[in-house]
């Protein structure tokens, strides 16, 4: 569910996650959550947690260089869904993304994987990603970055 930024203020969980876009293949980088996380095997768009005293964009670069050993350089705000997380409120704020340094590699995920626009759909998401899924896929190509 997309909300106001007002309900998205009223969080007590901020979480950030990137599509990761590639123009030459139309493609975004995907990741799939291992087995030991929460929602196991399920797709999601990469990303993580804000620590305290963290911006949301400090807290995405940081969290792609650990999950994924990436340098990405964050473009335009996507959306942000709000959703549950056991008792708790949880906004997640997604951005376009593009890599400027590395080679993305799993290092918490089961895999990562460039997937095509037009195909993310057939992807079992976590459901916290699903309204940017929806979105992406039908974003005008001015609009990735």
């Amino acid at each position: 569910m997309t909300v106001s930024p007002e309900r998205a203020g009223a969080a007590q969980l901020i979480v950030v996650g990137a599509v990761i876009y590639d123009a030459a293949c139309d493609a975004v980088l995907c990741a799939q959550r291992s087995a030991k996380m929460s929602n196991p095997l399920l797709w999601e768009f990469p990303g993580g947690k804000v620590e305290p005293g963290e911006t949301p964009t400090a807290a995405l670069v940081r969290e792609l260089h650990e999950e994924l050993g990436i340098v990405a350089t964050l473009g335009a705000a996507i959306t942000t869904t709000v959703f549950t997380v056991g008792q708790r409120t949880a906004a997640l704020h997604t951005w376009w993304a593009t890599i400027t340094a590395g080679m993305p590699q799993p290092h918490e995920h089961a895999q990562v994987a460039w997937i095509p626009r037009s195909t993310l759909h057939t992807l079992a998401f976590s459901p916290a990603d699903i309204p940017t899924v929806q979105l992406v896929q039908n974003a005008p190509p001015e609009q990735h970055q």
